[in-house]
């Protein structure tokens, strides 16, 4: 079963009863592979939405994706905030006048898109979806390419050499900083840049899909961290 940051599930709530058992009270309750593997057998490709405002987090007041495990109702977070890096905990507070959203900008090098509304959704399989402008700039960096122009020359040596991506956060100040290793999907020596454009000068962040991090679901909004 796959994760959405929606608000809405993609099957029926009867469903979602079967999947998690009626008599769920008080979390937290733990979910592994084993887990989700029972889930998927009940709503063969669904989606689970645990979004702020989804059935979910509405009933449990939190839902923690933290490395391979869902984590369902611990209420102080004790679980994932105990597999973060220290001071690496950023919080997303969502608007929701429209879309569920925030206001923040991105940045690649000299390149910087200002947005009232980075919008929460779907990315497709990538982090983020950014402006075509960031996008080029990023494109233009990642040289040399190979003869399939979709990939780029690497190893472990030269992702030093390649920009960071920074989604910043207007309420809080704080900044979501992406590196290569976190962009850039390996096949041997050569990588495919897994940052999207977007349409017209949206910004599309979806945090369940940024590597190597862990994220906290509440009915506030998202808190992304390093996982350690």
């Amino acid at each position: 079963m796959k994760l959405s940051p929606y608000d809405q599930n993609f099957f029926y709530a009867s469903q979602v009863r079967n999947c998690f058992g009626s008599s769920f009270q008080v979390g937290p309750f733990r979910f592994n592979d084993r887990n989700a593997r029972v889930i998927s057998e009940i709503v063969p490709m669904a989606r689970l939405a645990v979004g702020p405002r989804s059935p979910l987090v509405s009933r449990f007041r939190s839902v923690d994706i933290v490395g391979d495990e869902l984590v369902i109702g611990d209420r102080h977070g004790s679980i994932f905030r105990a597999s973060c890096v220290p001071g690496t905990n950023v919080r997303i507070p969502i608007n929701y006048s429209t879309h569920a959203s925030f206001a923040g900008s991105v940045r690649v090098g000299a390149a910087q898109q200002d947005s009232p509304q980075i919008m929460i959704s779907e990315t497709h399989g990538a982090a983020i979806e950014v402006p075509y402008s960031i996008w080029q700039e990023l494109d233009e960096a990642l040289e040399p390419k190979t003869d399939d122009s979709s990939f780029v020359l690497c190893d472990d040596q030269s992702m030093d050499r390649f920009p960071t991506i920074d989604v910043m956060i207007e309420s809080t100040g704080a900044t979501i900083r992406l590196y290569p290793q976190d962009y850039l999907k390996k096949f041997a020596w050569r990588c495919r840049l897994v940052v999207r454009p977007g349409p017209f000068r949206n910004i599309i962040l979806n945090p369940l899909e940024v590597p190597n991090t862990n994220v906290r679901v509440t009915r506030d909004g998202f808190e992304i961290c390093d996982r350690n």
